[in-house]
């Protein structure tokens, strides 16, 4: 079977995993919304742990960047809350994203790690899913003998279960590999039982798979008419779900069995008339593949329609098909980019519209390659298709790259998704605010690029030193430095790792502040805990930015404090009191309330 059956195939063991096959069933973009709406209202707890998995889930055929996003986040809530089970679906959903990206390391860790989770769970559903992806992944890269023991194991285990849906897709991908092997009786007989198990279960998806799988068998051993009549088969099945991804490629793989006939020679139907029914099929792959924009299927066809006007003596023909095959094949499905780059999508945020622009010029483009492919002004064509793909692949790393400077990884998620973000209240944060001492009086004895440089170095550094706490910066305000931990994502230490944080930061301007060569400064620090409101600030130039109080009061901490300590709030002290020593600073009068304070340095941790 094709490699893109076999992904259909994984996709839907993943969602029986999840228990979620509605999934499979539903329209992506409509399940995403969904999900989306759910997330906020979701408390830290498994159920959101649920959510963020199927997002992963859905995001893996539409944008698997974005699925590793929330595939890692509900990964590291499932490690938090030490949920064995969030953990093992993390992993598988993550190893699917990244098998969608062509990073087989990355799928292969996360799928042994999933196993290595269910087998100590002893969850032999689980155990079987992700041997089967195991496995898928050997398959895909030809290693066919691992392939095949992860298969064996997974079969063993759905018979156990007398689990006839795992079972059938155990077959079909056992028939999948024996078939790489050029073992075809083993093959066949594999392929057949999966056919005749997804027939007593009434499964059609399961069906077409496998006719689908049967016609390639019997192509490979030059039974090409059987092949054929099984491939109609499976054509007709895909027709009544309306799957037209599946129908484009069994137009392709019919078309691709006739070429294979007229090349043989040995079929009683003329040559000609074999290769005008070849034509016909990939022809029509061609016009599906166009209209749903499957890159992948329109590769094969052309590579198909090249071999046979070749077979047919027309050469200039062949050879401007063959000159579109390699231009998509070189410049659009690298190894690197091949899975990655298909499915990406730019709606829904307003500064993709550009990109937007430029995928529809891809698709004209590819439109007149298909009007004109016999000529070579088709090539010309497909120069400007690689253009715009390059195009398109440049700005959109760049923009999200960009994006994540601006924004937390879940935030520009989000955003992405469904093109706004709302402001949310967090109660559990502590805020971190740092000021430089005389820094206005050193600009007047520091030249404007020595002052720069030097505020460089230092919030460089207090970036290094924040992201190992998993602290989020908000934002620089002239010589200001604002950071808090405990969002977008909670943090039961937030206090402690702001207070941490503090404690380095300080260490790393005493320590410049006593090499000679260096023109620094000293620092104010404040620390207080309490709610704030962030949301994202703007429609042009982002912002993530946060309000209330608790902004406020830590702004007066810093300006109270003095140089080389840490002052902190009561709220705050009342967190780290058992994890440091500190000694009263003073008071604050805020909404006429008095709110004690203390000084925190290195010398007097705990």
């Amino acid at each position: 079977m094709s490699t893109s059956f076999r992904l259909s195939y994984a996709t839907l063991l993943l969602c029986l995993l999840a228990g979620t096959e509605a999934i499979a069933r539903k329209e992506g973009r409509q399940k995403i919304d969904s999900l989306l709406k759910e997330l906020p209202g979701q408390k830290e707890d498994t159920g959101k742990v649920d959510v963020l998995n199927e997002l992963s889930y859905c995001y893996y055929a539409i944008n698997p960047d974005t699925g590793i996003i929330y595939g890692k986040e509900g990964l590291e809530l499932a490690t938090q809350l030490h949920r064995q089970n969030g953990i093992a679906r993390a992993n598988l959903a993550l190893g699917y994203n990244y098998l969608r990206r062509s990073d087989n390391p990355a799928a292969l860790g996360c799928f042994r790690q999933s196993l290595q989770l269910y087998e100590a769970a002893g969850n032999k559903n689980g155990i079987a899913s992700a041997t089967s992806c195991i496995g898928l992944l050997y398959l895909s890269g030809g290693n066919y003998s691992k392939a095949l023991s992860y298969f064996l194991k997974a079969l063993a285990l759905q018979e156990e279960a007398r689990d006839k849906d795992g079972m059938a897709m155990a077959c079909d991908n056992i028939g999948d590999t024996y078939k790489g092997q050029k073992n075809y009786e083993q093959a066949l007989l594999y392929t057949f039982r999966s056919l005749h198990l997804d027939e007593e279960i009434g499964k059609k998806t399961g069906i077409a798979i496998a006719l689908q799988g049967i016609g390639e068998i019997y192509e490979c051993q030059g039974n090409y008419r059987q092949a054929i009549a099984y491939m109609l088969k499976a054509m007709k099945i895909n027709e009544e779900l309306g799957d037209r991804l599946r129908i484009a490629w069994a137009q392709t793989y019919i078309g691709q069995a006739y070429v294979s006939m007229a090349a043989a020679g040995t079929d009683i139907s003329p040559r000609r008339t074999v290769a005008d029914s070849a034509i016909g099929y990939l022809r029509k792959g061609i016009e599906l593949g166009l209209q749903i924009q499957a890159l992948d299927v329109l590769q094969v066809c052309y590579k198909n329609l090249a071999d046979v006007y070749k077979i047919s003596g027309d050469c200039k023909t062949a050879l401007a098909y063959y000159q579109t095959y390699t231009a998509i094949h070189d410049s659009v499905f690298s190894q690197e980019n091949n899975e990655r780059f298909v499915r990406v999508e730019y709606e829904n945020v307003h500064f993709y519209d550009s990109l937007k622009t430029a995928q529809s010029a891809r698709l004209s483009g590819l439109q007149l390659v298909h009007q004109r492919s016999i000529t070579y002004g088709g090539f010309i064509a497909i120069a400007l298709l690689v253009f715009f793909a390059a195009f398109i692949v440049r700005e959109r790393k760049r923009s999200d790259k960009l994006l994540l400077n601006i924004l937390p990884v879940q935030v520009a998620a989000e955003l992405k998704a469904k093109g706004i973000t709302p402001a949310r209240a967090f109660d559990n944060v502590t805020l971190l605010f740092t000021d430089f001492v005389n820094f206005t009086q050193a600009g007047e004895v520091m030249s404007p690029e020595a002052l720069v440089d030097e505020l460089h170095t230092c919030f460089k550094a207090f970036d290094e030193i924040t992201d190992r706490y998993r602290i989020e910066k908000i934002k620089t305000i002239g010589d200001a430095y604002l950071a808090v931990a405990g969002l977008p994502s909670p943090d039961v230490q937030h206090a402690v790792h702001c207070v941490l944080a503090a404690v380095e930061i300080q260490e790393f301007m005493r320590h410049r502040n006593g090499d000679p060569s260096c023109k620094t400064f000293g620092i104010w620090i404040g620390i207080h805990s309490g709610s704030v409101i962030a949301g994202v600030v703007g429609t042009r130039k982002f912002s993530y930015d946060i309000w209330g109080g608790a902004v406020n009061i830590v702004a007066d901490l810093e300006e109270r404090s003095e140089p080389g300590e840490i002052n902190i709030s009561q709220a705050t002290y009342d967190l780290v009191k058992d994890a440091f020593r500190c000694r009263p600073s003073g008071t604050l009068t805020v909404e006429a309330r008095i709110v004690n304070t203390y000084f925190i340095s290195p010398a007097t941790m705990s």
